[in-house]
Parts: structure tokens; C-alpha cells; sequence
């Protein structure tokens, strides 16, 4: 008897210094259930526009260091990336260490790759950090469409949850995975993990260490897969949920409150 094998694809993007290690887990423990990777880059100039808004000015340069340091180093080749740093610094590089092919698509809603999509027939698709949003013609591709995001949803919907919850002095965070809607952080939640949050952690180390929880929980999630029988829960979002990149205002009063980018 022929056994089905279920297939998934991840959407995401690249990345250096945070998705190789989220990816990493779920990459090596499932490598034979994931078609592809597709990288959803968003525009660079909107992307460097929004690590501005985030970060500012002088934090920007140090993000920017780290991030022009990751990109250095993935263009290295993977031994010897692992050799230098002990990790692997790009997305592209983790899925060709396990054989899942990758490919770069500038516009998840168009037609012509919906159609091919849907002619290749994922079951699942992950996002992970996708840079594009998803219309309804393609999450209703799959049979399971999940998102994942780096709160305890509904509370810090939107792009920088961790710089909100330490803005906020939250004792804990974590990562929820939901179901993909076509409004952001809104579907219905499958799965949560809490992690706590250190009296020391900058905003560059939680999100390094809810990577790893990330990673983590991906690996679980698809280790139910097929035969996934969720119990999913409301995600009663309200306006007053969703927190948008933060001001220059608001970047000053982080760091009067104690707290760190880098």
C-alpha cells in the first residue's frame, strides 16, 4: 500500500541573522514532507524603510552592521560558514543542506503563480516572517494555511510585537501559531508557547531567542501533519490589539524605560 506524503511549503524571506536558526529545526526534522521554500520578499526599499522606522538612526547602523555582517557571511560557502560561526546565515543555504529546493516569487498574488500553486496541490503552507500578504485565491489553495507570529496573539498584533512587549514591561511572550486570514494576526489560533523575558534581554536577543521557539514549534506543528486534529481557539482581535512600527517618540521612551535595541 502507497503511503501519502503530505506537502508543505514555507514562505518566508531571507534573512541572516534570525530565520537560518528558526528554520533550522523544522528544515532537519522534516525536510521530506517540504516541496520548497519560497522567498516573499517585499520591495528593499520599503524593508530599509521600515528597519528605519524601527530601529532609528543610530540603532539602524548597529542592526544594519549585524545584518551586512550575516549577508558577508551567506555568501560564504556553508561549511565554511558553520566553520567560522558555528551556524549556518542563510535561508537559501539551510534548505539546500536537507535537499528542499527554494525559489524567489515577486508577487504571491499573481495569477500565474496561483495557478501553478494550485496545480502542484501543498497541503499546508507555513509562513514564517513572509514579507507579501496573501490574498484569498491562494490561502484557498491548501487545506491548511498557518501563520506564525512572535506574540501571545491577540495581544501585539502587527510587525514589531517584541519591541512592544518590552516596551510594555511584559513579564512573558512567545509565539502563536494561527490560521492565515486575509487580515494580519487574525485567523484562529492552533497552537501557543510562552517565553519568558529576561531582566537583561535587548530587543535583538529576544528575538534570537523566540527564533529558537519558533523554530521549536514549527517542528511540532508538522510533526502532526497529516493527521492533525487541532482544537483551535478565538482570536478576538480588536483595533486596540494591532501596534504598528513604532515613532521616533515612542523609540525615545523605550530606551527611558531601560530598555535596548542591541
Amino acid at each position: 500500500m502507497t503511503v501519502h506524503q503530505m506537502a508543505v511549503w514555507i514562505f518566508t524571506t531571507e534573512a541572516p541573522y534570525y530565520l537560518p536558526s528558526l528554520l533550522q529545526n523544522p528544515l532537519e526534522e522534516h525536510a521530506e514532507i517540504i516541496d520548497r521554500v519560497v522567498f516573499a520578499e517585499q520591495p528593499l526599499g520599503r524593508f530599509m524603510r521600515q528597519q528605519y522606522r524601527l530601529f532609528g538612526p543610530i540603532d539602524g547602523l548597529r542592526m544594519g552592521g549585524l545584518y551586512a555582517r550575516g549577508r558577508v557571511l551567506s555568501m560564504l560557502p556553508p561549511d565554511w560558514q558553520q566553520t567560522v560561526t558555528g551556524k549556518l546565515h542563510s535561508v537559501r543555504d539551510t534548505a539546500a543542506l536537507y535537499d528542499v529546493p527554494t525559489e524567489v516569487v515577486a508577487d504571491v498574488s499573481d495569477h500565474a503563480f496561483v495557478e501553478r500553486m494550485r496545480s502542484e496541490n501543498p497541503e499546508l503552507i507555513l509562513s514564517v516572517f513572509c514579507g507579501q500578504r496573501f490574498p484569498r485565491k491562494l490561502l484557498d489553495v491548501p487545506d491548511w494555511a498557518i501563520n506564525l507570529h512572535p506574540s501571545l496573539l491577540p495581544d501585539y498584533r502587527g510587525p514589531a510585537p517584541e519591541f512592544w512587549a518590552l516596551f510594555h514591561g511584559e513579564e512573558f511572550t512567545g509565539y502563536t501559531a494561527h490560521v492565515m486570514t486575509e487580515a494580519f494576526d487574525a485567523g484562529a489560533i492552533l497552537d501557543q508557547r510562552e517565553l519568558p523575558i529576561r531582566d537583561d534581554d535587548t530587543l535583538h536577543s529576544l528575538t534570537q531567542r523566540l527564533a529558537k521557539l519558533g523554530g521549536e514549534q514549527a517542528s511540532d506543528i508538522l510533526d502532526r501533519f497529516p493527521d492533525a486534529e487541532f482544537e483551535l481557539r478565538a482570536n478576538p482581535v480588536t483595533e486596540e490589539d494591532y501596534y504598528p512600527i513604532p515613532t521616533a517618540k515612542q523609540r525615545r521612551e523605550f530606551k527611558r524605560r531601560g530598555n535596548r535595541i542591541v
